[in-house]
């Protein structure tokens, strides 16, 4: 049994992670245990644990969940380093744990690093679950997208985060590499996109089970020769308003 992590427990620590995107973890990470039996988690790009936290709640005895990220410490090439500048004075690997360890008894694997390196020191084949969030450029997206292929089981789940985002249009370009090559989506968000690289059809299946406990709007849209479903936030009523009378 998971322990409950809140969203307003969530809301205590710095992060980007929608209420939607955090109900969906929960939903998926619910049902990986009946559709993959399990297995690891692994997290590529974790900031301050916002996510980590949660995907640390539904880890079973024996599983093991792996964390990486250069909390700080210098990127590999000039565009990183230009991204860096923006994000990593606010990182620290000392307050990640001391995030995570505010809700779990034990630190997950924490890797402070490359994101590269994670198929160096997390098991291959055994994740269902892997969550891809570190650098926004191509060339290290796509090799990110790689290793969580790497990484997961047959029927695991990879999350992919900002593949949308107007301002990373390098993270769209390799996830839609990805799928060309044979990476199935399963559902969308506007800050996610969730797929595996086995058969999609029960992960789907489960999704139109149980769009009532999503409880989030959403449509059945095609993609690629096949039906997925996207979902969408809820926006608050005086912006609704707003948005007709533009």
């Amino acid at each position: 049994m998971a322990t409950e992590i809140t969203p307003k427990k969530l809301k205590k620590i710095k992060g980007w992670f929608s209420r939607l995107d955090q109900k969906i973890f929960k939903f998926l990470l619910n049902e990986a245990d009946d559709l993959c039996g399990g297995g690891d988690a692994a997290e590529i790009g974790v900031y301050l644990g916002k996510s980590a936290v949660l995907i640390g709640s539904y880890m079973r005895p024996g599983e093991v969940l792996t964390v990486v990220d250069l909390f700080g410490a210098p990127a590999s090439d000039d565009d990183n380093r230009e991204e860096n500048k923006i994000f990593a004075p606010k990182i620290s690997i000392e307050k990640f744990r001391e995030n995570f360890l505010r809700f779990h008894p034990e630190l997950p694997v924490t890797i402070q690093g490359l994101s590269s390196v994670i198929t160096d020191h997390a098991s291959h084949g055994s994740h269902k679950f892997v969550h891809v969030d570190a650098s926004h450029q191509y060339e290290h997206a796509k090799e990110d997208i790689a290793s969580a292929r790497v990484l997961l089981k047959p029927q695991g789940i990879v999350a992919v985060d900002d593949y949308l985002h107007p301002n990373y249009p390098g993270v769209g370009a390799a996830l839609w590499d990805a799928v060309a090559g044979g990476l199935n989506p399963v559902l969308l968000t506007p800050f996610k996109f969730y797929g595996t690289w086995g058969d999609p059809q029960p992960w789907k299946d489960r999704v139109a089970e149980n769009l009532d406990i999503l409880g989030a709007p959403h449509e059945e849209i095609s993609l690629r020769g096949t039906r997925v479903h996207r979902f969408s936030i809820e926006l608050p009523v005086i912006v609704r308003k707003l948005l007709k009378l533009s």
